[in-house]
Order: structure tokens, then sequence, then C-alpha cells
């Protein structure tokens, strides 16, 4: 655990996400917020899960649903009440905020059935804000794993039973590849066995945390149960397509916890190497980060505050941000150019641009690279592009 410990510490010296406690004016225990290097860690980590899961798939469609969920007075199976909305619905029924986005995501199914001419199989997505009645009560501390409000990725797939086994396989395989897929040690994400339980068979994406194993995703098979329900409820009809017959989907459903993610992923990149610095052996710390998800691709850094050189440093960064390239532009600091590369590193930036005099003389800046420390001599006009092969390489 003290290697959680060193996380947390490193997570809160540079803002990337802390205890709301040192906030001003918010004290919620077990609540954190995220900083700038966080809030970027995590719209990375969405966008290349919104990608993998929607963008780049044939049958699969995002939604947004309401945050606010209607259940009968005393049925509120863990979710947070809300008082002071006017509920037009019903007498007997309180409004909570939604604890999954399962329900959301389903009540759009007879919608979606519609739209695409109720022809199976299709799935649909939602990134959302969810919330917790109560948060666990563990001797250990797990940081950020159990949050009172936390972001759900999801998506519910709707197949026809005769091929549900074929999907259930096929999403299994694409969703632990995909969290391997950041990792720099992959083999610390795994797959449980499937377990049953009444009508669904569920399959858990397990991380190796310092406490033991704990999930991040998993991968259900809720069956046609809730489908039938809403069907009774509404009398809506849910019967969709596939080939000449009309068949009841079954429901294959994978959800996966955005800041448990972004934990595993810290822990993943958290390393400590040895350095010597005036002759004495020290040790640094940095996030390996994968270059898809690292908040801050590069920073550009002039070796002194010359007018000069924060304008090529300004112009610089504009450009790769023009680029898509999200970039640090840090001047005016009175530390050593080493202990910048130390507090970059501290960041999980991957590459920082030195401009110096030989940039004013030849157009010639350093690179340094964050995994190996080696800096590498090229032209400032070919900064862009090189930076853009890296991306597009990982």
């Amino acid at each position: 655990m003290a290697t959680l410990e060193k996380l947390i510490s490193l997570c809160s010296r540079h803002g990337i996400v802390y205890s709301s406690t040192e906030v001003p004016g918010k004290s919620m225990a077990g609540s954190y917020v995220y900083g700038p290097l966080g809030t970027e860690l995590r719209r990375n980590l969405k966008q290349q899960w919104w990608t993998s899961m929607v963008t780049s798939q044939d049958l699969v469609y995002g939604v947004e649903s309401s945050k606010f969920v209607y259940a009968k007075n005393g049925d509120d199976n863990g979710m947070m009440s809300i008082s002071n909305i006017n509920n037009k619905n019903s007498n007997d029924c309180q409004v909570y905020l939604q604890s999954s986005c399962h329900q959301g995501i389903l009540s759009q199914y007879p919608m979606a059935l519609k739209l695409l001419n109720y022809k199976l199989p299709f799935g649909l997505a939602e990134v959302g804000n969810c919330f917790r009645k109560t948060t666990a009560n563990d001797d250990v501390d797990k940081f950020i794993l159990n949050l009172p409000e936390f972001t759900q990725m999801s998506m519910q797939f709707f197949s026809p039973p005769k091929i549900a086994t074929k999907w259930m396989d096929t999403w299994q395989r694409q969703r632990i590849m995909w969290w391997r897929k950041f990792a720099g040690n992959p083999s610390n994400f795994h797959l449980t066995d499937i377990k049953q339980s009444d009508s669904q068979q569920t399959v858990e994406v397990q991380y190796e945390f310092p406490w033991g194993v704990d999930a991040v995703e998993r991968i259900t098979n809720r069956g046609d149960v809730e489908l039938l329900e809403l069907q009774k409820e509404t009398g809506i009809n849910i019967l969709g397509k596939f080939g000449r017959r009309t068949v009841t989907p079954v429901i294959i459903e994978t959800t996966a916890g955005l800041d448990r993610g972004i934990l595993a992923y810290l822990l993943d990149a958290h390393q400590e190497k040895e350095r010597t610095d005036r002759g004495k052996l020290k040790t640094r710390q940095l996030l390996r980060f994968h270059t898809r998800i690292a908040p801050f691709k590069v920073a550009i850094v002039p070796v002194k505050n010359t007018r000069d050189l924060k304008e090529i440093s300004e112009h610089l960064a504009r450009d790769l941000r023009k680029a898509g390239v999200n970039t640090l532009y840090v001047c005016e600091t009175q530390t050593s150019l080493e202990q910048q590369f130390i507090r970059f590193d501290e960041m999980g930036v991957p590459f920082t641009v030195v401009i110096n005099e030989n940039t004013l003389k030849r157009g010639v800046i350093a690179m340094r690279n964050r995994d190996t420390t080696l800096k590498e001599q090229l032209h400032i006009t070919e900064v862009t592009s090189l930076l853009l092969k890296h991306l597009q390489a990982e």
C-alpha cells in the first residue's frame, strides 16, 4: 500500500485528483475533485471508450438519458433521494438520482428499435454521472475506487437469443483488449470465469490493485426479463426482426467505471526510477501514461525568459494546439531545466521541447523523451509532424 500512498501524494501535489477537503468551502468526506491534469486524463479515457464502443462500431449508437429516476416510495434501491423536484408522474413515487445508466439506456430501446426499422441486433451506449447512497466502509483506503458521485460508461447490446452467446464472447474479447491496449503491464488486467446467477451470466474485467483484485468493468448477459417487464408495464412493442423471424432480444450489457479505470491506469503508469543528483543516488517518480491517454502530450520550455525565446515558444505551442496536440507551455519559472523535467515526468508528459539559443540561430530544438530521458535534436518545423506520428503510431 506504500505505492498507493505515494501515488495519492503525487496526484495531490500536481492537482491531478485530490480530496475535496483541500478545496476551500468543500469538505465532503470521501469526495474527490479533478484538476486540469485529471480532467484531461478523464476526457481522454472517455473519448477512447466512446471511439471504441460507438464511433468505430457498425451497430452501436450513443444516447443521453435523464439522471432522474422515478421509483415507488420505499423502493430506492440504494439511490440518493431528491425531494425538491416536482414529480407529476405519480403521487406514490419519489424522484432519485440514478445509481447506474442501466435504466436510462433501457428506456430508450423502443424508440431506437423503431428508428432502426425493428432490425436486430443493435446497441445503445451512454457515459453518465451516477450516485451512490452510501460508500463502502473499507478498512483500506481505496482512493477514488468507490466515490459517492462517479461516472459510468455503459452499453446495452440487444441481440437475438440465437446469436447471444457469440456476441457475449465478442464483447468479452473486445473489452479486455481495450483495457490492455493502454496499459504498461497488460497482464494486470484479466477476465474472470463466467458467474451464473438466476437468469444472468456475468464476466468481470479485473485489475490487480495494491489491496487485491477489483472489477473495473462487468459484461453481463441479462436475458430478456427486463424487456418483457417493460412491455408489460407500458404495452410498447419490444419485438425485433432477425431475418424472417420476430424475436424478443436479450440484453448484453457492458458497464465500466471511469473513475476505477483512472485509478487503474494511474497505478499502472506510476513508476520509480533511480537517478544521480550531484553524486547522490535519488529516486524519481514518473507517470508513464500511454500517449493516447496522457493529459498533455508535450511541454514547451524556454531555457531563458527572454522575449525572443518566449515568442518562439508561444508560437510553437499555438501551432501544436491547432494540430490537435494538447500542449503545456510553461514560462517564467525559477527552477532549473532538470527540475522541470522531473516535474513533467511526474505529470506524465511524454515529450518536452526545449527552446534555446540554437533555436534562435539555426531553428533547432531539443526534444526529450519521458521514458528514455534521451534528447533528440531536430528543426522546429519538424516538431508538429513528429509528434503527430508518435500519437498515430500508438
